[in-house]
């Protein structure tokens, strides 16, 4: 998430996977002070962007190849931070639980140096985060790493995804981390009603059907009310963040080819 409260600051962001180059594009073209590096392991995914997604890099936008793992040791050993990082990088093997992050980026090691390549402009303030969509737990873990003050509420609709976070990436529960296994839509519902508030709410709830159009969000957060359910649960200077992830193009090609 970005600050807008002053577009003039200089904020510096890490994007790690570069995919088709959109959300470089986008920062790239935003009214503010904003340094971009881009981290991409594979050569030829930053020569499709620039080729067929019209990608453009500058002094303001910064494409490194390079493994964002080494990429990120380097930054801490160098004392680099970052207003904000980006991580993207995802596996094209289907045949895995988990396709974003790839495993590299779930390891404990990892996730320290991604919390300490970050800046934290008043750690010591209270911040409550609402995570709808669990996964595989690792953004749940980096936010429990991070050197600030906060109070992370998990909202899982199966129970199997919660064991399995637990048995197999590592994830652990306190008094700083809580789960609910309920239905995401219900829980901010009850939230409202409960006039509970949010610094941050990190959107992540997708469908596993593969023939949908839209995998994340899954429909039922695309309900204007529901949405707007959201919004009075976020504080005025809070931020909603949202997992997009489509399989329209995939969807088009079949039905030329069928």
């Amino acid at each position: 998430s970005l600050s807008f409260s002053d577009i003039h600051r200089p904020q510096r962001i890490l994007e790690i996977g570069l995919g088709g180059g959109a959300t470089a594009n986008f920062l790239s073209l935003m009214p503010m002070n904003l340094s971009i590096d881009i981290v991409e392991l594979e050569q030829s995914v930053f020569d499709i962007a620039k080729k067929y997604f019209d990608l453009t890099t500058s002094d303001k936008v910064r494409v490194y190849i390079e493994d964002g793992v080494k990429f990120v040791q380097r930054a801490v050993e160098n004392n680099l931070t970052y207003d904000s990082i980006l991580l993207d990088a995802c596996t094209n093997d289907v045949t895995k639980v988990v396709l974003c992050p790839v495993n590299a980026f779930m390891d404990s090691g990892v996730l320290q140096n991604l919390s300490k390549s970050l800046s934290f402009s008043n750690v010591h303030r209270p911040q409550i985060i609402l995570q709808i969509g669990m996964g595989g737990g690792a953004t749940t873990n980096f936010l429990s790493l991070i050197p600030a003050n906060l109070s992370i509420d998990v909202v899982e609709l199966e129970q199997s995804v919660f064991d399995i976070a637990k048995k197999y990436f590592d994830l652990t529960t306190s008094d700083k981390v809580k789960v609910y296994i309920e239905d995401g839509v219900q829980f901010v519902q009850r939230a409202v009603n409960n006039n509970l508030s949010y610094d941050s709410i990190l959107l992540d709830a997708c469908s596993t059907d593969v023939t949908k159009l839209v995998l994340c969000p899954v429909n039922t957060f695309m309900d204007s009310g529901v949405l707007d359910n959201l919004s009075k649960i976020l504080s005025p200077n809070g931020v909603l963040s949202v997992n997009m992830f489509t399989t329209r193009d995939q969807a088009y090609v079949q039905q030329q080819n069928a």
